[in-house]
């Protein structure tokens, strides 16, 4: 009975503790938005919103330039394959596509 009953104070005291938080961060946020349209208010200016600036093209050239760069004065076709040669191939059968149904 007694664990029983510490065990429910700690929950309790646990839980206002949390609310306490939350209620702190809440007024805070709060406090701190007042304050930059209070400011705003003062100095006459509009207040901007909070946007982030984002184009997709920029993160893919930022990618593809990251992998991997060209050497200087590399040219742009490739050479043979080093592996193997094309004429080595033998087990492939060229066939015409079939038309689908």
């Amino acid at each position: 009975m007694l664990i029983r009953m510490l065990l429910l104070v700690t929950a309790l005291v646990a839980g206002m503790v949390f609310f306490a938080l939350f209620v702190f961060l809440a007024l805070g946020f709060w406090l701190f938005w007042s304050g930059r349209l209070l400011w705003a208010r003062l100095t006459g200016r509009p207040v901007g919103a909070w946007t982030f600036r984002m184009d997709p093209r920029n993160g893919f050239q930022q990618a593809y330039r990251s992998v991997w760069s060209r050497a200087p004065g590399a040219g742009g076709n490739a050479g043979p394959s080093r592996r193997s040669d094309d004429s080595d191939v033998t087990d492939v059968v060229p066939r015409q596509p079939s038309r689908p149904d």
